[in-house]
């Protein structure tokens, strides 16, 4: 841009010397030149002014675009980043409406704990995954989440699977707001199957009573036989005494 208005202005010189005022070349100056001479020149400078701002915005424009392919890069990564975390995630995650309680997003671990394709599952209430007689427990408990009486909704819960039968997991749940209205806009939850664990600890629950229950009984009969020893000693002693 500046090498193309500084020749624009040579040219200008050499038009208003030549084809403008039509006479020979003289190192004398006249009114007339001068007059083409200066008008050649603001042209010159204005040329080179309008060149040169050009030049700086095209310069501003791909520096905004390189900025830009650069944060169109970095967010296409970061997208890909979560969507691989969110997917092959070896536990539950799910995305939801916190006010209407649909389901926007599951991974494929999700379904499968509960049986169902990850197509089954979006776009349907998520309640509907919980047990009938579980419901208003849960219901309430998450409200309080919604309330911002609780920061993190956390549970041990059932879950209904696709045949019926109900599973063990545990969630973790959080909610983002808008900063506008502070209201909730999504729901995201962490969901870990803890089937096993949890029928592995309410076995043992019940073995330990059971166990407790077996030490108390023995204990019973070891004090019952303790009298019962003594009652026999003494009836010995007795006879004893009244054979001597």
């Amino acid at each position: 841009g500046s090498v193309a208005g500084a020749v624009t202005f040579v040219l200008k010189v050499i038009g208003a010397w030549y084809v403008y005022l039509g006479q020979p070349y003289s190192l004398v100056i006249t009114g007339n030149e001068a007059r083409s001479l200066l008008i050649a020149s603001v042209v010159g400078v204005l040329i080179i002014a309008v060149c040169s701002s050009l030049r700086a915005n095209n310069i501003r424009l791909r520096q905004a675009t390189t900025a830009q392919e650069a944060m169109a890069a970095g967010l296409a990564q970061s997208e890909a980043q979560f969507r691989a975390s969110f997917e092959n995630a070896a536990v539950g995650k799910a995305q939801s409406d916190p006010i209407t309680g649909r389901i926007m997003r599951v991974n494929q671990a999700f379904a499968d704990m509960l049986g169902y394709t990850v197509e089954d599952m979006v776009g349907r209430d998520a309640w509907e995954f919980t047990l009938d007689e579980d419901l208003d427990a849960e219901r309430a408990e998450f409200q309080r989440l919604l309330d911002g009486e609780t920061d993190v909704y956390v549970r041990e819960k059932r879950y209904l699977r696709k045949d019926g039968q109900a599973i063990w997991g545990r969630v973790s749940a959080t909610v983002t707001r808008s900063p506008a209205t502070g209201k909730p806009t999504l729901a995201v939850a962490v969901i870990e199957n803890i089937d096993e664990q949890y029928k592995s600890r309410i076995a043992l629950e019940v073995a330990a009573r059971d166990l407790e229950r077996l030490l108390a009984e023995q204990t019973s009969t070891i004090a019952q036989r303790d009298v019962l020893l003594r009652e026999v000693y003494h009836r010995v002693k007795n006879n004893l005494q009244v054979v001597d």
